[in-house]
């Protein structure tokens, strides 16, 4: 299935999670990509893609590689998608304070959505799982906490 995970923090949040921006350079200029390029300290490579953040202190990062291993880890080695790079990033993101998750198939809509508590809620490996699964896929926006509507992001029709 060709699908996305996206996920919409706080642009402060990105070095609590090991995140870091992706330079070039030109003789002595530094400078950022077009669009931004970010990866995690696992080695997960991330894109910042264009939404509907009505605040400019958010960021909207796609994942833009090893998508098809960890789908067919979630459904044929549970213990190796337990220590995929791409989960690993991903329940670092649910350590924070305010944080969406959009997995979906691409060019359709949030089935789900869940309002994620890290002590109250399933694993966040076992909600990835069923999103994934090969059978019955589920589209899903996982939230946590979302302030108010400075944290609104609509990604279904990228």
């Amino acid at each position: 299935m060709d699908y996305s995970i996206i996920s919409v923090i706080k642009k402060d949040d990105l070095l609590k999670i090991g995140v870091a921006e992706k330079l070039t350079g030109w003789e002595d200029e530094v400078m950022s990509f077009s669009p931004k390029r970010f990866y995690s300290e696992d080695d997960v490579q991330l894109l910042e893609i264009q939404s509907d953040i009505e605040s400019g202190n958010y960021i909207a990062l796609k994942v833009v590689d090893g998508l098809r291993e960890l789908e067919l880890q979630a459904n044929r080695s549970k213990e190796m998608f337990k220590r995929n790079n791409i989960m690993k990033l991903l329940e670092k993101i649910c350590y924070l304070d305010y944080f969406n998750i959009i997995i979906k198939e691409d060019d359709s809509k949030i089935e789900k959505e869940i309002e994620y508590n890290y002590n109250n809620s399933s694993p966040i490996y076992d909600i990835i799982v069923e999103a994934l699964d090969w059978d019955k896929p589920l589209n899903l926006k996982i939230y946590k906490r979302i302030p108010s509507r400075e944290f609104l992001v609509n990604v279904n029709d990228r």
